[in-house]
């Protein structure tokens, strides 16, 4: 059996690190229509001109900061063992694969 695995916020915990990014963005450019805190819309907002910013300016810094969520790889590797195949499921640009 095949297994489907998200990266963001399954394997990694891109979250945590989405609203350091946010944050500084915020500060940086004086975003006034958005607090602090990250907007619901941040993986659907591609209409949104501060969102697309955002995702333009921190998408390659996100992916070399974010870290692995404790025993991601424990568990990755025990689901392998037992006989399952593993397959990594993205948005992400094919770059970043």
């Amino acid at each position: 059996m095949k297994i489907g695995i998200d990266i963001d916020d399954t394997i990694f915990d891109t979250r945590k690190y989405i609203k350091v990014c946010w944050e500084e963005y915020h500060d940086k450019y004086g975003i006034t229509r958005y607090t602090k805190e990250i907007p619901s819309t941040i993986n659907t907002g591609w209409d949104d001109p501060d969102i697309t910013r955002f995702w333009d300016l921190y998408r390659d810094k996100l992916c070399g900061i974010v870290q692995a969520k404790k025993d991601a790889s424990i568990s990755l590797i025990k689901l392998r063992n037992n006989g399952f195949g593993l397959k990594i499921v993205t948005a992400r640009p094919f770059y970043q694969r």
